[in-house]
């Protein structure tokens, strides 16, 4: 991520899913971390991608994929 993120300048979705699974390296986590925590729509859309990480993860223990 080259960008310095801002208010105005949301991180992609691809960083957020990354970020989400913890695949971000420190200085990325750190700036995305820091936008979403003024930034709902961000924030939200990082729960959503870390629920349906949650739900992979059931899923697969549970051997129920459809």
């Amino acid at each position: 991520m080259s960008k310095r993120l801002t208010k105005e300048l949301h991180p992609s979705l691809q960083t957020l899913a990354l970020c989400a699974s913890g695949d971000l390296g420190r200085l990325a986590r750190w700036k995305v971390k820091r936008h979403i925590a003024h930034c709902s729509g961000c924030e939200r859309q990082m729960l959503l991608f870390r629920s349906a990480k949650s739900e992979l993860r059931r899923e697969s223990e549970t051997r129920t994929l459809t």
